[in-house]
């Protein structure tokens, strides 16, 4: 137990370990820095309460996902909030963009974008309705349900999963995207132009 820890986290079975490399020191919980990562991390422990894991830290991490783990398996994690004084490390499978909304691409330059290739996202919401993902722009762009590609996530979509996604259209009025995962050959569709009109 941690010296100054103030709750002790007890498993009803031996904890597992993750396999390292000879040598390889531990990570000090006074080291470690929101958004750091990816490392390795293996399911220690998974009830109704949350998940633990051991990413090679001297403190095991408590799992932020929206996706359910069992004891055993393994994942890439990163850090997210640090609480030195009670002795927690809050971790979670989704990095963190600490992009500030300035670098943030507008709406309008993704119009522009070639959509030829699709564009890198992550999945920050998954819903009955569909998924939103961040494409690194000012406004989250929507998934619809018949636009989500089972194939490139046969274990389902969840928070953090990255996908390749291309633009439908943008609606500059609204101020929203909707996307596909679905190669498309048609050209992007702008909506919303008689609103911007005359604004800049």
């Amino acid at each position: 137990c941690a010296k100054h820890a103030w709750f002790l986290r007890v498993v009803a079975e031996p904890p597992l370990r993750l396999p390292v490399r000879g040598g390889i020191p531990r990570l000090k919980l006074e080291q470690l820095q929101r958004g750091q990562g990816p490392w390795r991390a293996v399911v220690i422990s998974s009830t109704r309460d949350g998940t633990l894991v051991d990413f090679n830290c001297e403190m095991p991490g408590l799992l932020q996902s929206d996706r359910f783990y069992v004891r055993g398996e393994e994942a890439r994690v990163y850090c997210m909030k640090v609480d030195k004084e009670n002795r927690v490390c809050v971790v979670s499978t989704a990095k963190e963009l600490v992009t500030s909304l300035h670098e943030r691409r507008k709406l309008e330059d993704l119009a522009s974008e070639d959509n030829s290739t699709g564009l890198r996202g992550t999945v920050l919401n998954v819903t009955g309705n569909g998924v939103f993902i961040d494409v690194n722009c000012e406004v989250r762009g929507y998934v619809s349900p018949m636009d989500i590609d089972l194939n490139a996530s046969p274990n389902g979509l969840y928070k953090g999963f990255e996908v390749t996604v291309y633009i439908k259209s943008v609606h500059l009025g609204k101020r929203q995207v909707r996307l596909s995962m679905f190669p498309t050959r048609e050209p992007v569709k702008i909506l919303g132009l008689k609103q911007t009109e005359g604004l800049h």
